[in-house]
């Protein structure tokens, strides 16, 4: 299962790989800050947004990204 601290492993291997010549840190940090946006939807849970609400669990990031 992925998590908000699995997620940041992909970025941050290819900034490692690459190296800072190819990655700068800026945009390693953007990458990083870019692969946990998704996990913050547990903050609808404590809001009291529903799982299937637009809102909800992956609901804004992925039904934007899907519906178009």
């Amino acid at each position: 299962m992925a998590t908000i601290i699995s997620h940041p492993a992909v970025p941050l291997a290819v900034g490692i790989a690459l190296g800072r010549g190819v990655i700068p840190a800026r945009l390693l940090e953007f990458g990083l800050l870019c692969s946990i946006l998704p996990d913050l939807d547990v903050l609808a849970f404590k809001l009291g947004i529903p799982y299937e609400a637009m809102l909800g669990h992956r609901g804004f990031s992925l039904k934007t990204a899907v519906e178009g």
